[in-house]
């Protein structure tokens, strides 16, 4: 679970500080309960994790109007000022990333009901980096350890490595069997989910280096989804470079 985030400069700051704590620690709760019961096809935590996610919101929105607040007061201090606007920056980021918990869990209602689609071990195999990835970065920005999110940041390839292959799989397993369809449609948006949460971390990662340091990363965000691109034919498994047990424990 998510440690505070930041460690106030003044008592002013604390309380903004707090909220954005747990915000981060709901949310990181609300990602892993979300790849558990996508991997259980677990429908009553899906529900659960669905109607949870109001109170991701309600916290963001809390944080917004104390941001809001603090920037009536702040001053003339450029640090103080990179502080708040961060704190703004990543509430939304943590907002989005508690969207995409949610999106999965609703997704996971209908892939429950379908017949077992192949990939789903894929999935949920990218989902775990997704979370192991969110989890590095939240402690890296606890301990204002920018070295440490930079080398997150950086790591974003493995998740578009994992989502190319998963993205492959599942189209591959749609051809070969028509009665998946509807469950595979469903998979490459939970499989595209876990990607964006890898995005949202990096973005973390960027604006933590904003506040800490005044300049934005000069160096470009390492991007691999080639899906856009993807071509894949009806080939037998063996031969589309894709392992045949690939996704199986």
């Amino acid at each position: 679970m998510a440690k505070p985030v930041m460690q106030p400069d003044s008592q002013d700051a604390r309380p903004l500080d707090i909220e954005l704590s747990q915000m981060a620690a709901l949310v990181e709760k609300q990602l892993a309960a979300a790849i558990e019961a996508f991997e259980r096809r677990d429908v009553a935590s899906a529900d659960t994790i669905v109607d949870a996610d109001k109170r991701i919101d309600d916290a963001h929105a809390v944080i917004e109007q104390k941001v809001m607040n603090a920037l009536a007061s702040v001053g003339d201090h450029p640090r103080e000022l990179r502080e708040i606007i961060m704190t703004m920056k990543v509430s939304g980021e943590l907002e989005r990333v508690g969207d995409l918990a949610k999106n999965v869990a609703k997704r996971t209602l209908v892939v429950s009901r379908e017949a077992y689609a192949r990939p789903s071990m894929g999935v949920t195999r990218m989902g775990r980096a997704a979370l192991r990835q969110f989890s590095d970065m939240l402690n890296a920005f606890h301990g204002k350890n920018l070295e440490a999110a930079v080398v997150v940041w950086g790591g974003d390839d493995e998740i578009d490595e994992l989502y190319n292959s998963v993205f492959q799989e599942i189209i591959l397993d749609m051809m070969e069997d028509a009665a998946r369809i509807n469950a595979c449609t469903h998979l490459v948006f939970i499989a595209k989910n876990f990607e964006r949460v890898g995005d949202h971390a990096t973005n973390i990662a960027e604006a933590l280096h904003f506040c800490l340091t005044g300049t934005p990363l000069a160096l470009d965000r390492p991007k691999g989804d080639e899906t856009s691109t993807t071509a894949v034919t009806p080939r037998d498994r063996t031969g589309s470079g894709l392992d045949a047990d690939e996704g199986e424990d």
